[in-house]
């Protein structure tokens, strides 16, 4: 007997345009011969629910994808896991067997992640740069660089690769103390089995004596050149000067001028003879490579050499050693012979020091006459002064060989003084390695 068919869902587009899912039971009528009269249908809205049963399919889908994902990760995970213990593993062998060795090395040897996180230093890494060993792996220790050569440093480290993972690069390290350090590292890349980048292994040392002998023979040679060819054309001019005037004494033998020009001659001899020996004290500038001196021994030494019995030098100084040209004594004497010279009425010359923010002062004061402000620039030029003038540009040339600076800053009419500024990094106590500027 005919009755309600199986229910159907569909969906349904009502006159405004919205779908919605409609549940169906239909039941066919017919008539005592058997043929279909109608249907007859029962129905419902179900919308909200076939909703929700589509909202927790598609979440049944995305939660089984999404623990297909999580299943591969863990398994990539356990992986690089297992990967990382054997690296771990080789690396503490290998720091176990070399570590003996490594510790005795002045070098400094250090290894870090890319992100700069210590996992090995020696001892020497840690005194140079004042950290603690106990605390100091496994934090990052970062180095104050100067922007140029920080940029060198990131290439320099980028372009190690598996097929070439070794490089020498030289830089520049800001301590923390202010100076700047002159290094020289070998680093090395390690990598993984992907070629990544593991940790870097560095081994370095301060050059920074050597780059400043280089730098200072370099301007040397430099300042020898220039002074060589003014000397040369200086003499030539003089001596252009001198045989003139014998010329003219030779062929006016009876003028009354003669013995004037006979006195000029001599003057300009004179002249020459003072050139010439100037140029052979200059020669020696840069021959050999700057020391460092202590500043109260020099001065003290050029004093009983030359028995300057004015002068008073600060014991202080006897803390205080520069890295100069070995000419230093040769800037004292001219100073000290400078104000016997030129300072009228001394009977004090004192030498002292400071430090100054920008470094350490040396003072030369004497209680003479001073020098007028308007002579303060001039006497430091090579023409300058009551003969040559060469005393103080030497002394300004020797000084600069190694970035350091001379001016005179008394006052006129209570004597001279002269101060001499060596930078940072230029100067140390007594039997240290490295500057000390605190």
């Amino acid at each position: 007997m005919p009755g309600f068919s199986a229910p159907t869902t569909h969906r349904v587009i009502l006159p405004d345009g919205s779908v919605r899912w409609h549940l169906w039971s239909d039941r066919a009528i017919f008539d005592e011969s058997g043929a279909l009269v109608e249907y007859q249908s029962v129905g419902r809205d179900i919308t909200d629910r076939k909703t929700a049963e589509l909202d927790i399919t598609r979440k049944n889908d995305e939660i089984s994808a999404a623990y297909q994902q999580l299943k591969k990760t863990e398994d990539l995970l356990r992986q690089n896991y297992e990967d990382l213990v054997r690296s771990e593993q080789a690396l503490r062998v290998s720091n176990e067997r070399y570590r003996n060795v490594v510790e005795d090395q002045t070098e400094f040897i250090c290894r870090f992640t890319p992100e700069g996180r210590l996992s090995f230093v020696n001892d020497a890494y840690c005194r140079h740069f004042g950290l603690d060993k106990a605390t100091c792996i496994g934090t990052q220790h970062t180095v104050d660089i100067p922007p140029d050569d920080l940029l060198r440093m990131k290439e320099h480290l980028a372009a190690l690769s598996p097929g070439n993972p070794t490089a020498i690069i030289e830089h520049r390290i800001i301590m923390p103390s202010g100076d700047i350090r002159w290094h020289r590292w070998s680093d090395r890349a390690i990598f993984d089995k992907n070629g990544a980048v593991v940790e870097y292994q560095s081994v370095g040392r301060d050059v920074t004596d050597r780059v400043l002998t280089v730098k200072a023979l370099h301007e040397s040679n430099k300042k020898l050149n220039m002074l060589f060819n003014i000397t040369r054309h200086d003499i030539i001019s003089q001596l252009t000067v001198l045989l003139g005037y014998l010329e003219l004494s030779e062929s006016r033998g009876t003028d009354p001028q003669h013995n004037d020009w006979i006195k000029k001659a001599e003057h300009t001899g004179e002249v020459i003879r003072d050139q010439i020996l100037f140029t052979r004290q200059y020669k020696d500038i840069g021959m050999h490579p700057p020391v460092w001196q202590n500043v109260y021994v020099c001065a003290t030494g050029v004093c009983q050499a030359g028995g300057y019995s004015k002068v008073t030098i600060d014991p202080r100084l006897k803390d205080v050693e520069i890295i100069v040209d070995p000419l230093l004594k040769t800037v004292f004497q001219t100073l000290f012979e400078n104000a016997g010279m030129h300072g009228g009425a001394v009977t004090r010359i004192e030498v002292s020091g400071q430090i100054t923010p920008g470094g350490f002062d040396i003072s030369i004061e004497d209680n003479g006459t001073g020098i007028r402000p308007e002579d303060k620039e001039k006497i430091f030029r090579k023409e300058i002064g009551s003969h040559t003038g060469l005393g103080l540009f030497l002394a300004q040339e020797i000084l600069a060989i190694t970035e350091m600076s001379i001016k005179e800053t008394g006052e006129f009419g209570k004597g001279a003084r002269f101060i001499i500024h060596i930078p940072k990094g230029m100067f140390r106590k007594p039997g240290t390695k490295t500057p000390d500027n605190s």
